[in-house]
């Protein structure tokens, strides 16, 4: 059966580009003068062919006072150009088999220029980033357009010289670095409309709106950006003022290169923001003068279906639309019989439907029942006749209409050994009925099942999760049908999942146990479709239930409710330290790459196995003499989740996508290899989702636990989602803090070479602003909290070093300072857990030892240092003989220099166990050089102790390392 289904984004914001080229150079009525230059001529010729002009200036001025209508100048070699092209009326091409247009400076246009079939080369040594300027002229790259290989990168200052003209610029051929549209100075400018093309053969990695300076930019009139070529970004400039556009803007995506940048979440015009998303072929829009007006070039009409589930068909191959918005489109056959938008569907040829395989759009607000013909009458599968149109009926449904109300204790039994978790679910009495009375009988229930088994991905009815890929057997929920009501008001009901006895008993080795469960509403639509709905997820535990009645009620608390939360951190703390629970001792570890296990064990070089094979290394901070009950930290890091979602497959980002799909990709040494990801898979090293919840169990016992980073093994939605599932909702009182790593930020995996084709598709800012607001736990760049217990308190400072640097600006730098300067004042010693270790500039460790047998190897810790050239330290800075403006070299000079008050760094990123000490030191400037602190004896050197955690993605034994931090 021929169909098309069009998919309607509903949150994303899609783009798309288009294929076009210059009306004026394809019009055959124009006549054109060839000109020859060639600027190795001994003389200057007239422009034919036999004597070529041997200067730039010639040949302009020799086509501009001619009597055509543009002009055309071959080029012979290179023509290298440091001075802006000289003022001409007419249009000028540049072009010539084998030559070269070579601009070594910052250059403006002289008026409207084509460059076709030559190579383009910019910059020279020392001047590498260099413009060209449109100053306002038209500029179209042709298909032939190519990058000289001895070019630095190729960039065009659309907003050049540009203030009250417009923009109209065209690339179908070449590689660029970056295009800014906007002002290239201090002073805010004015462009009336702004047309940009990038399609055909062109690639650009950076499409920038706004300023390359400090001024701002104002549209006067309208932009329209069409992108039907590789953009690997687009955003607004990080330099100046965000652009205010007072008239439209439109972004029309071609040939399937839609991308979710991030300036189409934020980016709004007065006259409206027309987004559309064109799938990939032969058939592609183009812009026309009218807005929100297309032209459908190819042999199909074009279908568009809005975000909100519109669907519009061009006629006589143009596509009008009824208001601004967000667009799918595509270009559907003749011989197509059905088209469906979602909300409607559209038979085009006598055909059969099958109701179950149908595609269906729920508006905001919507639930989705079923189909019906034009009177409202309900239909069933089987032959429609070509004419015949199908909508979707809804009821009214917002998800507070069927959600999770909470969690309380169950009582079962007196007994410690049995005891129940109640679930309340709420459904809307008016939406209950509602949906009854458009589909008949609706049941409702739960289903649950133990977090472990989900792995963290989504759970349905009946859907199968492997726990454990050594282990064959998967797992589905259990489902538990709504049996009793819990509570009736006027406007909604309540019932209840009991999980007691009768499901699976609680007993006091699972009151810790973590389960995650979803109301659901099975129906059968009016198509005779079975249909399911559900809730949101919850993840939650007896005693995370338990403090949280505890916190709500405090002395009212019953019974149950202490004995829970009594059992737990006192009789579960027994168990992990001298019990047989899986938290228990097991063995020192031994073995060549232990050193001091055997002997004093001393805590900075010894570790020791847990029953559960997890490794642990016991960290005392301050003097454990004095007594008393210890600040307690628990610290892992490396993670590593590695899931790819529903999400990740319609965002269709080409970076995500090539580490799933067994894409050929070669690295950066020219090795070629292919990327085989095993879809569905969410940990990197069969160890990331098991070793989350004995990490995470192991620190809730504590009054903090911190992961060091690399949580996720790339940027994208499916390790978001287990991120969020696996760790933040498994926290207890909020006790979790989370350092930002090196992969959280990366879309591409080290063996995915930008320079095979991959781009990044957000840039950091973004990904580190969507990661802050929407997902971490604490603010991602710095976070700093005391810790109080008893008469002992201690400052956590979080914070990010990611990409070995800290941020280049004075963020991290101010706020450390101010709360060194507070602590030394107070007494409280500061403890910093970050990704990225730092070098010690200590002779006493010129190499580390891990810990782990079998992993890793001795890595040299040294100023030059392989591992510091290989980016695994933090170094001093390219300046390391004073103090550097560079805020990488100036944190590490604040940190270095304050061991009186900083007692411990503790890091991750390099997957073992290490430990070293960083030599304190202070820039002595009379001097010039830095010099070592020394303790009030001036003999021993001052040091601040580093501890670097083992990664925890790891099987196996000590896969899962952990930090046991006790602060006296």
């Amino acid at each position: 059966m021929k169909q098309i289904i069009i998919a309607v984004i509903l949150t994303l914001c899609l783009i798309v580009s288009v294929f076009s080229t210059s009306a004026f150079a394809n019009d055959t009525t124009k006549t054109c003068l060839t000109v020859y230059l060639d600027t190795s001529a001994a003389t200057d010729g007239d422009g034919s062919s036999a004597s070529p002009f041997n200067s730039l200036a010639s040949a302009v001025t020799a086509i501009d006072g001619s009597t055509d209508d543009k002009g055309c100048i071959v080029v012979a070699g290179t023509l290298t150009v440091s001075e802006n092209i000289p003022s001409h009326t007419k249009e000028i091409t540049f072009t010539g088999e084998g030559a070269t247009f070579h601009y070594t400076k910052n250059i403006l246009l002289g008026g409207p220029t084509v460059f076709e079939d030559i190579s383009l080369c910019a910059g020279v040594a020392g001047n590498t980033w260099v413009f060209l300027g449109t100053a306002g002229y038209p500029l179209t790259c042709g298909e032939g357009v190519t990058k000289s290989s001895a070019s630095y990168s190729l960039n065009i200052d659309a907003g050049a010289d540009v203030s009250g003209k417009d923009i109209n610029l065209t690339l179908l051929g070449g590689s660029y670095g970056s295009i800014y549209v906007g002002s290239t100075s201090a002073s805010d400018i004015t462009v009336r409309n702004a047309n940009i093309n990038i399609s055909g053969n062109a690639a650009l990695s950076n499409l920038i709106l706004g300023a390359n300076a400090s001024g701002g930019v104002t549209f006067t009139g309208d932009l329209n950006l069409t992108i039907g070529a590789e953009v690997g970004n687009m955003y607004y400039t990080t330099k100046g003022k965000t652009p205010v556009f007072e008239g439209a803007v439109t972004l029309l995506y071609n040939n399937g290169m839609y991308r979710l940048y991030e300036i189409s979440e934020t980016l709004t015009a007065k006259e409206g923001v027309y987004v559309m998303s064109c799938e990939k072929g032969a058939s592609y829009l183009e812009i026309t003068d009218t807005r929100g007006v297309f032209k459908v070039v190819g042999d199909n009409e074009a279908v568009a279906v809005s975000s909100v589930g519109e669907m519009l068909e061009s006629v006589s191959k143009e596509l009008a639309l009824n208001s601004y918005g967000k667009y799918s489109v595509t270009f559907p056959d003749s011989d197509i019989e059905y088209l469906n938008g979602g909300k409607e569907i559209k038979v085009k040829k006598d055909t059969n439907l099958n109701f179950a395989e149908l595609t269906y759009f729920d508006p905001e607000g919507k639930l989705f029942v079923g189909w019906t013909d034009k009177n409202g009458k309900a239909v069933s599968s089987g032959e429609f006749k070509t004419g015949d149109i199908l909508y979707a009926k809804y009821v009214d449904f917002a998800e507070s209409d069927f959600c999770i109300k909470g969690t309380e204790l169950r009582a079962v039994s007196d007994s410690v050994d049995k005891q129940g978790l109640r679930i309340i679910f709420e459904k809307n009495r008016k939406f209950e009925a509602a949906l009854k009375s458009a589909v008949g009988s609706v049941s409702f229930g739960a289903i649950y099942m133990p977090t472990n088994y989900s792995g963290g991905t989504d759970m349905e009815i009946s859907s199968a999760h492997v726990v454990d890929r050594s282990i064959t057997p998967s797992y589905s929920p259990k489902k538990v049908a709504a049996a009793n009501i819990y509570a009736r008001s006027s406007t909604a009901e309540q019932y209840t999942l009991c999980i007691t006895d009768s499901i699976e008993q609680l007993t006091k080795d699972k009151y810790y146990k973590f389960y995650t469960v979803k109301g659901y509403a099975e129906y059968t639509d009016i198509n005779g479709v079975a249909r399911v709905l559900y809730t949101d997820y919850l993840t939650t535990s007896l005693y995370k239930t338990a403090l949280a009645e505890k916190e709500a009620l405090g002395d009212e608390a019953g019974a149950l409710c202490n004995t829970i939360i009594t059992y737990v951190e006192g009789q579960r703390i027994i168990d992990k330290t001298t019990g047989n629970g899986g938290f228990a001792f097991s063995a020192w570890l031994t073995g060549p790459n232990a050193p001091d296990s055997q002997t004093d064990r001393d805590p900075n070089h010894a570790a020791y196995l847990l029953k559960n094979n997890m490794l642990v290394r016991d960290i005392v901070i301050g003097d454990s003499s004095q007594g008393g009950t210890p600040i307690e930290i628990a610290a892992f890091s490396d993670i590593h989740f590695n899931y790819y979602n529903k999400m990740d497959t319609l965002l269709n980002n080409p970076s995500v996508n090539a580490q799933w799909f067994g894409v050929e990709v070669t690295d950066k040494d020219g090795k070629t290899s292919v990327v085989s990801r095993d879809m569905g898979r969410v940990d990197k090293g069969f160890g990331s989702v098991a070793n989350s919840a004995k990490l995470m169990e192991f620190g809730s016992f504590y009054d903090k636990t911190v992961v060091i980073g690399d949580i996720m093994d790339y940027f994208s939605y499916g390790t978001a989602e287990l991120s969020k599932k696996l760790l933040i909702d498994r926290s207890i009182n909020n006790n979790l803090l989370i350092a930002l790593g090196n992969h959280e930020t990366a879309e591409l995996f080290a063996k995915v070479s930008k320079a095979n084709g991959f781009r990044e598709m957000f840039t950091q800012n973004y990904k580190y602003q969507k990661l802050n607001s929407d997902f971490w736990p604490n603010d991602i760049y710095y976070h700093s909290e005391v810790i109080t217990k008893g008469d002992k308190q201690v400052k956590i400072v979080v914070m990010d070093n990611q990409a070995v640097k800290y941020q280049d600006n004075s963020n991290i730098y101010n706020r450390l300072s101010a709360d060194i300067a507070d602590c030394k004042q107070s007494g409280v010693p500061i403890l910093i857990f970050q990704h990225v270790p730092m070098n010690t500039y200590n002779e006493a460790y010129p190499k580390f030892v891990p810990f782990n047998t079998g992993y890793g190897a001795a890595m040299p810790d040294s100023e030059a240092g392989a591992m510091g050239e290989n980016n695994y330290y933090i170094k001093r800075g390219s300046d390391a003989k004073g103090p550097s403006e560079n805020y990488t070299a100036k944190v590490f000079d604040l940190i270095a220099s304050n061991p009186e008050v900083i007692k411990g760094i503790f890091c991750g990123h390099v997957h073992n166990n290490f430990y070293s000490e960083i030599l304190a030191t202070t820039y002595d400037a009379s001097a010039k050089k830095y010099v070592t602190k020394y303790a009030e004896d001036g003999v021993t050197p001052l040091t601040i102790p580093q501890y670097i955690v083992g990664g925890s993605y790891m099987g196996g034994v000590a896969g899962a390392s952990v930090l046991k931090i006790s602060v006296y």
